[in-house]
């Protein structure tokens, strides 16, 4: 089933001298098997939004509902514990998520919190290793033997582990080198293909939002500004250039040639198509 968010609004230290709205009556609807991009400033509203997808935080406002399952404001929600395991949050540092003395143990804790066998927990951790990338002799080690990027797969693991059908990845490329970032995207795209997950997806990577996501939803001081398909997004640069976001490389190249009178097409995402408008122009005033 779809995320339906209702009229949702948030506010830090509510009823306090101290209060601050951070999302302000938000409506959107998010379909099973999307893999969308929520994109924004530093502030925008984008992790308070997210963290009430699994009910780290409760709406001030309005409601939402998660496959079946609803969050109402000003009532006592109950069941919260089954929603947080149809959606798997990793934040943007893995060290937040790992605690165990062995990676076994840290993939294991998710399914035995939720009731499975101390074998079965196991055997799902064994398999969950293996999707993100990993092979079964890092079971052993402590987690906070490995690399960053080995650091996020387990905690992606750990997130497998307890078979959430919507995924959150706040920021999961920060401090990535380019190929730990490539990998990692593919490994969400393997996700959302191969697994049918629905991907939400909080990124200031441009590249990667472009060429990884099928929607694109921006935020702006706790409102959604825009919400539309990644190709219509990336039809121009001005939006990201006002809310102070590079834009991908192809985006910079159109607009670079659009400074020399050369027109490349809005629907033109790719370096070779953009090379082949560009030899069409010149072939076309000579």
């Amino acid at each position: 089933m779809p995320i339906e968010i209702r009229n949702l609004s948030h506010a830090y230290h509510a009823d306090t001298t101290l209060a601050k709205t951070a999302i302000h009556e938000i409506s959107l609807r998010i379909e099973d098997g999307e893999m969308c991009a929520l994109i924004g400033e530093t502030g925008s509203g984008k992790s308070t939004l997210v963290q009430h997808l699994n009910a780290l935080l409760l709406p001030s406002e309005g409601e939402l509902e998660i496959n079946g399952k609803c969050i109402y404001a000003h009532v006592k929600n109950t069941g919260l514990k089954a929603l947080r395991k149809e959606v798997g949050l990793v934040f943007q540092f893995p060290e937040y998520q790992l605690f165990e003395e062995t990676i076994l143990k840290d993939i294991a804790f998710g399914p035995k919190n939720f009731g499975v066998e101390v074998e079965e927990a196991e055997k799902i951790a064994r398999e969950m290793i293996k999707v993100v990338g990993l092979d079964e002799s890092y079971l052993e080690k402590s987690p906070f033997e490995c690399s960053g990027g080995e650091k996020r797969r387990i905690a992606i693991a750990g997130i497998l582990a307890m078979n959430p059908n919507i995924l959150v990845f706040d920021e999961p490329t920060a401090g990535l080198d380019p190929k730990g970032a490539k990998d990692m995207m593919e490994l969400f795209r393997k996700l959302n293909k191969e697994y049918h997950k629905t991907v939400i997806l909080v990124s200031h990577d441009m590249e990667h939002v472009m060429n990884y996501c099928d929607r694109v939803l921006v935020m702006s001081e706790g409102h959604i500004i825009q919400d539309c398909p990644v190709k219509e997004f990336f039809r121009s640069s001005e939006l990201l250039r006002k809310l102070n976001i590079n834009p991908p490389q192809i985006l910079l190249l159109k607009d670079m040639c659009a400074e020399r009178g050369i027109h490349i097409r809005d629907d033109v995402f790719t370096i070779e198509e953009c090379v082949a408008d560009i030899v069409k122009e010149v072939k076309d005033h000579e």
